[in-house]
């Protein structure tokens, strides 16, 4: 399995275009881009694009997500080219510890129940900032070089396991 990224990168002609997409669970993403020349400079080219995706999950174990990414390449001649391009995520969901398989037998057992205490959550902010630098030597031949530049904070907090004990009807979590 193989998974290919290709950018949306900035082109010439003023472009833009909007997505919407619902679901099951309430899930919902909304997610939109424009591209064009900065003004009247035809060697300045910007993309920005964005999204927000929610979803209130399965036993209420939802997730929303953010993104925005702006892009600038600027064309030094017809052969080169500097771009930037940074990328900002925010993603947070709340965790899902599972269910205690001893307690699923319980005459009153309801398999929606959600066992993570309220405050399992994680929470993850990304920012990657990409500088690269494309020249072309020759119909066959072109060089590149980059630079990128990562910052990641998270914070996690999930019930990771969960049993039960039916005699005294409580359950018990298991936190990472």
């Amino acid at each position: 399995r193989s998974i290919n990224i290709i950018r949306k990168k900035p082109q010439g002609t003023r472009a833009y275009d909007f997505m919407y997409r619902g679901g099951r669970f309430n899930s919902q993403q909304v997610a939109g881009g424009a591209t064009g020349p900065v003004g009247n400079m035809n060697k300045l080219l910007y993309r920005l694009d964005g999204s927000y995706d929610h979803s209130d999950g399965w036993r209420r174990a939802g997730a929303d997500r953010v993104n925005v990414s702006p892009t600038l390449t600027y064309l030094i001649n017809e052969r080169s080219r500097v771009t930037v391009h940074q990328a900002f995520n925010r993603d947070r969901f709340d965790g899902d510890g599972g269910v205690a398989i001893n307690l699923t037998t319980l005459p009153n057992y309801d398999p929606t129940w959600r066992f993570s205490l309220p405050q399992d959550n994680v929470l993850i902010e990304d920012s990657q900032t990409h500088i690269l630098f494309n020249t072309t030597l020759s119909n066959n031949l072109e060089f590149r070089d980059g630079f990128l530049l990562r910052r990641t904070s998270d914070r996690y907090f999930v019930t990771e396991g969960i049993y039960g004990s039916p005699a005294t009807n409580q359950v018990f979590r298991e936190p990472l």
